[in-house]
């Protein structure tokens, strides 16, 4: 699951700034200069006339948890490449979301070398620590270097081999509204959350955006205050009924909240965030190349804590440096803004079975034919 969980990554992390900044939340400045904010703006706008360049992205997640062993093994994935025929408008959301995954197959063609580590813990033993494949995305297919493969399929496979994805919908359009969501909880570590959740004036008193310059680019820091943040009226609320709702609604509840939250108990979350973080945490960086204007990258950072142990802690006087803790950053650049970049089908190629498909890791989160699909 984490493997297909992090390969899902290279996709939805890549077109995150490309999908229509406006269509999901407004650019936040904060209380930047207004030259600043326009250049931050115009960035995101110009993404809709990129058609080509390279990428390079890292993403590594790990758990902590004090006195365990374990502490400091990370998944990460790591891929580069480059890109063409990128349309930005196929990433827009529709509002079915069968229809805005299949759209993004549809809208580039790409070739890129992804390498993804799992940390011991995750494997069988025997089993190899690294997986990497070099792929290429064309008009509908999915092309696989055998050559490039680590561990190696097998003897028997060399070259390129070719398998088809399934573009096409299966059921009825599903708007969003009919999708039974549980709300998560809001803790202010998500600055896109945060700014989905509240007003931009209200996030303005806790959540900064300052501006710094590194080798030709502007780098945005978006930082969040959690100590102001948690003592806000008004993200207090929103904690509370996050709260109760998760009470309600999921299904193995935590046995620490058994009755609606109290006031101590919110005073109790925001004493222990307030120790974890005493200082402005920064949530991401905003890169923005000043030679095209054109949003050249981003960094996220995020905590998720075990949910059981965060309100055992609230109700039952724990530590918040106790909590275990899910830990991810995210760096994606873009370069060679529009340059030409040849991605062609390989001239020697093998069509693929779907049982030689399923032992290719880096297949697992594509919407492939299935072998009912195929007549095979």
């Amino acid at each position: 699951m984490a493997r297909i969980y992090a390969c899902l990554l290279l996709l939805v992390v890549f077109v995150s700034p490309a999908a229509g900044q406006d269509a999901i939340f407004p650019v936040y400045c904060g209380d930047l200069p207004e030259a600043d904010c326009m250049l931050l703006e115009n960035a995101y706008q110009n993404l809709f006339d990129l058609q080509s360049g390279s990428f390079d992205l890292q993403f590594r997640t790990w758990y902590e948890q004090p006195g365990d062993p374990g502490d400091g093994q990370a998944f990460a994935l790591s891929a580069n490449g480059i890109f063409t025929d990128f349309d930005a408008g196929g990433f827009l959301p529709t509002g079915d979301r069968q229809a805005d995954w299949l759209n993004r197959f549809r809208s580039f063609k790409g070739d890129a070398v992804i390498t993804n580590t799992l940390p011991e813990s995750a494997v069988m033993p025997g089993t190899s620590l690294t997986n990497a494949a070099h792929l290429r995305f064309i008009d509908g297919q999915v092309y696989v270097d055998f050559d490039s493969l680590q561990p190696p399929l097998g003897d028997g496979y060399s070259g390129w081999g070719m398998y088809p994805l399934d573009l096409t919908p299966r059921v009825q359009p599903t708007p969003d509204s009919q999708y039974v969501v549980t709300l998560p909880l809001v803790l202010g570590l998500d600055a896109g959350q945060l700014l989905s959740e509240f007003e931009p004036e209200m996030l303005r008193r806790y959540l900064m955006v300052v501006r710094a310059a590194e080798d030709g680019q502007a780098v945005f820091d978006t930082m969040v205050n959690i100590p102001a943040l948690y003592a806000d009226p008004a993200f207090r609320e929103r904690l509370r009924e996050r709260l109760e709702h998760y009470r309600q609604n999921v299904r193995f509840s935590p046995s620490g909240l058994r009755d609606a939250p109290t006031d101590e108990e919110l005073d109790r979350i925001a004493q222990q965030m307030s120790l974890l973080f005493p200082e402005p945490l920064r949530l991401r960086s905003e890169f923005v190349d000043l030679e095209t204007g054109i949003l050249s990258g981003e960094y996220t950072w995020n905590m998720s804590g075990e949910t059981n142990d965060m309100i055992d802690a609230i109700t039952g006087g724990g530590q918040a440096a106790t909590w275990g803790k899910t830990l991810s950053e995210i760096t994606l650049r873009i370069a060679d803004f529009n340059q030409p970049q040849a991605i062609s089908v390989p001239e020697t190629l093998t069509l693929l079975d779907y049982d030689t498909v399923i032992q290719i890791p880096a297949l697992g989160f594509l919407p492939v034919v299935y072998p009912a699909d195929s007549g095979e």
